[in-house]
């Protein structure tokens, strides 16, 4: 497997290369060579015999530092169960009627089909949710609708600083 880009987190699933029940070694390598598609950018340019070994390149750089590499933060490795919430999405918009629509994406983890699946939805604190049965490339998506919604202010700057809603998959 490998991940282009280490300057944000990311995620692997490794499961396929891990045998139950014995030790396993996870290796990482990293590599800080520039192309023009990496940040901070840079060239490779190869130079070959008979004036240069085979092989040899020299990088180009059009920056005045040095690009460090290796791991700089913590890598942790953790266990998931077989069926598992992989991401949510919410995105909220105020409607003409003074209600809130709430709009979402449930992405399920599994290595299982989850045709059969189902998935319930809720906003505590509101009478909206949403019961979906099977699910779309492990996906399910929907709309709530919050009746008036006290819409947020920071609480220094309002007597009422709105709702405060919990998100239940």
């Amino acid at each position: 497997m490998e991940h282009v880009g280490g300057h944000l987190p990311f995620e692997v699933d490794v499961h396929e290369y891990l045998e139950s029940g014995v030790p396993n070694r996870v290796t990482a390598a990293v590599n800080n060579t520039m192309t023009p598609h990496t940040i901070p950018p840079g060239e490779i340019i190869y130079h070959g015999p008979p004036d240069y070994p085979p092989g040899y390149f020299e990088q180009t750089i059009q920056f005045d530092f040095y690009n460090y590499a290796g791991i700089n933060r913590a890598v942790k490795l953790y266990t998931t169960p077989e069926t598992y919430i992989d991401d949510i999405a919410v995105q909220t918009t105020l409607l003409n009627n003074g209600n809130a629509q709430v709009h979402y994406t449930v992405r399920v983890g599994s290595r299982d089909s989850m045709a059969d699946a189902s998935c319930a939805v809720s906003l505590s604190g509101t009478s909206a949710s949403r019961l979906h049965y099977g699910m779309t490339n492990n996906e399910v998506s929907g709309d709530l609708i919050v009746q008036k919604p006290t819409l947020w202010w920071p609480w220094t700057m309002s007597d009422t600083p709105g709702n405060h809603l919990s998100w239940t998959t």
